[in-house]
Formats: C-alpha cells, sequence, structure tokens
C-alpha cells in the first residue's frame, strides 16, 4: 500500500511538470508572432539600434560638413592669397617709374685738334624698355642732333660745343636731362712728354713734342722759388730738346706751340734733388776697412820646416858626449877652444 502511494505522488509530479512545460510552450509560440502580431522584442535593444543609427547619421552628416566647410576654406583662403599677390605686382610696377633716374653723358675725347671725332654714351639708370625717346645735342648747329644710344659726331671747327642728352619715359612721359658736357676743338693743341720728371741732380731730361697743328715751338725753364713764384732760366726754340739741371729744386718747363697769330702754351713740373754723397763715404769706408785686413792676413807666411835625409829626430849618444867635451875644454881654456860650429 506504502510502495502504491509513493508510485501515485512520483507520477502526479511528473504531470504537473509536464504542464508546466505545455503552459510555456503556448506562451512563447503566442508571441512569436504565428497569429500576425507584431513580435514583442526588447524594446532596449531597438532603442539601441536606433540610436546608433542616429550616431552614425549624425557623424557622416557632420563629418561632410566639417569637410565640405574645410574645403570651401581653403579655397578661399587660396584666393585671397591670389589677389594679394596679383595687387602687390600692380602696384609695384605702377609706382616703379616714380623713382628718380639718373642720366649722364660719356664722351670720348672731351677735347682735340679738327677735324675732331667725339664717340658718346648714355649711362642712366633708365632700363631701355621705358625709353620713350632720346634726344641728343652736339651744339654745331641745329643739324648735329642723334637719337641713338651710343652716337659720334666729327667736329670740323674749332670751338667750344655744349653737348646735351634727355630721355623721355614711357610710363610717366617724363623728360630726364643729363647734366651737359663741353667739347673743346682746336686747330692748334699744344702738349708733349718728359722723362724722367724727378731724380737728383744732375739731372737729365728729354722734352718730346707732341702737340698738333704748331709750326714752331718755344721752350722756356723756369725754376720755383719759396715764395710760389717762379723765375725764367732759360729756353728753347726746338720742337724737341734735352736739357740738364745741375742745381737741386723744382722747375717747371712751359711749352708754347704756334700757329699764324695762335699760340697755345702747356707745362710740366721736374723735382731735382741734391746730389747724392754716398759714393765717397762708400770708398773711404772700403779703403779704410779692406786694406788693413788685407796686409794683416796675408803678412808673414809661417812653413813648418823641413827634415833632410841627413837629419835624425834622436842625436847619437858619441855624438852628444863629443859636445859635452868640447864644451868642458872651452870653458877651461876659452882662447884655444871656440864655440862654433
Amino acid at each position: 500500500m506504502r510502495k502504491i502511494l509513493m508510485l501515485l505522488l512520483v507520477l502526479g509530479m511528473v504531470a504537473v511538470g509536464v504542464g508546466a512545460v505545455a503552459a510555456s510552450d503556448n506562451n512563447t509560440t503566442n508571441t512569436s508572432g504565428d497569429n500576425g502580431t507584431i513580435p514583442t522584442t526588447d524594446p532596449t535593444e531597438n532603442t539601441t539600434t536606433a540610436t546608433t543609427a542616429t550616431t552614425t547619421a549624425t557623424t557622416t552628416a557632420t563629418t561632410t560638413a566639417t569637410t565640405t566647410t574645410t574645403t570651401t576654406a581653403t579655397t578661399t583662403a587660396t584666393s585671397t592669397t591670389a589677389t594679394t599677390v596679383a595687387t602687390t605686382t600692380a602696384t609695384t610696377t605702377a609706382t616703379t617709374p616714380n623713382q628718380n633716374y639718373v642720366v649722364s653723358i660719356e664722351a670720348n675725347p672731351l677735347k682735340g685738334a679738327v677735324p675732331l671725332k667725339i664717340n658718346f654714351n648714355i649711362n642712366t639708370t633708365i632700363p631701355s624698355s621705358d625709353r620713350a625717346k632720346i634726344e641728343w645735342e652736339f651744339g654745331y648747329d641745329s643739324e648735329s642732333w642723334s637719337s641713338q644710344t651710343s652716337p659720334s659726331y666729327t667736329y670740323e671747327k674749332d670751338g667750344t660745343y655744349t653737348v646735351t642728352l634727355s630721355i623721355t619715359t614711357k610710363s610717366d612721359n617724363k623728360k630726364y636731362q643729363a647734366e651737359s658736357v663741353k667739347i673743346s676743338v682746336s686747330d692748334l693743341i699744344a702738349s708733349f712728354t718728359a722723362s724722367p720728371t724727378s731724380g737728383s741732380a744732375p739731372l737729365e731730361v728729354t722734352f718730346t713734342d707732341t702737340s698738333q697743328g704748331p709750326t714752331s715751338w718755344l721752350w722756356t725753364i723756369y725754376k720755383m722759388n719759396s715764395q710760389n713764384t717762379r723765375t725764367s732760366i732759360d729756353t728753347k726754340t726746338s720742337q724737341n730738346m734735352t736739357y740738364t739741371f745741375n742745381n737741386e729744386g723744382t722747375y717747371e718747363v712751359e711749352l708754347t706751340a704756334k700757329k699764324d697769330s695762335k699760340s697755345v702754351t702747356t707745362y710740366k713740373t721736374i723735382s731735382v734733388s741734391a746730389k747724392a754723397t754716398t759714393a765717397p763715404t762708400t770708398a773711404k769706408t772700403t779703403a779704410a776697412t779692406t786694406a788693413p785686413t788685407t796686409a794683416a792676413t796675408t803678412s808673414p807666411e809661417v812653413k813648418a820646416a823641413s827634415l833632410s835625409a841627413d837629419d835624425e829626430l834622436i842625436p847619437n849618444p858619441m855624438d852628444v858626449i863629443d859636445e859635452f867635451i868640447r864644451l868642458f875644454f872651452a870653458m877651461m881654456n876659452p882662447a884655444k877652444y871656440s864655440l862654433e860650429i
């Protein structure tokens, strides 16, 4: 009986467990959507998913917006920089012509005898690209002008001519004027060379005429005084000359070149120092120093004595005894014996 009760109890517990399991299965089946209803999933999961999507969308939108903004800003900055550079360049170009340009004349030679050809050149800070007009005036007549950069002009008559130059710029249409240059043209030019121009007395100097156009010459030698005045000491009329300056001092040699009624003059300075006194002093010093030295050095010549074949370095003992005996008897009787050898 007890066993039967125990068996029934076990069966009842099993039945209860089976019922509970069945009830659980029914509940799950109803919520899974078999009857067309919306499944009831955990709302937390839906919220998280939605939030993630929103975040992703927001992040994407934000990134896109930021990228777009940055690109726009960069483009704007680049445009601004380009505009600034263009503006600066334009301003510089516009202000360059307003600087103070410099213009001057180069001419070679500045004087000479007719016909005299002069080569001119422009020396300026104005660039060639900004030179609208070049105007040379050579001062000879109304036809003596040029618009070249490096012209030349030949003067056919004597006189002094004024050369001018002006340059007009393209950028501001302004004329820049150079300082004028004087050209001296003559059919008579006086010039000469002198060699040497300084030295000790007596100084011989050669003078060579290099004048242009003269038919006669006059050389005048002047001695300069302490009051900066000069006194004529000699004259010559040859074309070239050689002159000897015997005394110390400063001299001026003047050449006057003449042609018909015209004459032109030029001069050079000659410096003469005192006569040299070092030669006699050197001679005396040499005589006083060299002679005694030579005499003392070449006086008696000492020679070593030489031995003949008969000479012996060690004397014979018998000879020594004979000499001793002879000396003894000579001392005892000087009248009979002599010490002469």
